[in-house]
């Protein structure tokens, strides 16, 4: 099955931080209240952003701690996927452990500019595990 995201981009630099997608002090909190403090350091974006639409940054994007949160705040808010020069592993396993797209697109932060349109298409195929055979050891 073949998914389409599509939606506007909104650009962010390099090593963006676990800590201002998911701040220490709003862990606890209902998301009602945690949700005007994520990328605070975007003001506008919790409160602009749409369904669909797509982060564009560029190294190391959720670098930092551990925060299971992060990605989760990302997905509360309706962002369809992050697309990155490159990610920090917590952050990226934790997206795969709730299905949040992330990929990783060296060369995306310069291709892309802020508030245009951007189309992803997911395509999932089935993955089959072949026929291991040994090779014969050398003498």
């Amino acid at each position: 099955m073949n998914t389409r995201i599509r939606g506007r981009v909104w650009k962010f630099g390099d090593d963006v931080d676990t800590d201002v997608m998911a701040p220490w002090n709003t862990i606890s909190a209902p998301w009602e209240e945690r949700r005007e403090s994520v990328l605070h350091i975007r003001p506008e974006f919790a409160s602009q952003v749409e369904p669909g639409d797509l982060i564009v940054a560029g190294r190391n994007w959720g670098c930092g701690s551990s925060r299971e949160h992060a990605p989760e705040n990302l997905q509360l808010l309706g962002v369809g996927a992050v697309v990155a020069e490159s990610f920090g592993r917590i952050y990226f396993r934790n997206c795969i452990a709730i299905a949040f797209p992330n990929l990783v697109c060296p060369g995306i932060a310069a291709a892309c500019q802020e508030g245009e349109e951007l189309s992803l298409i997911h395509i999932s195929e089935p993955t089959r595990l072949g026929m291991l055979s040994r090779m014969p050891s050398s003498a």
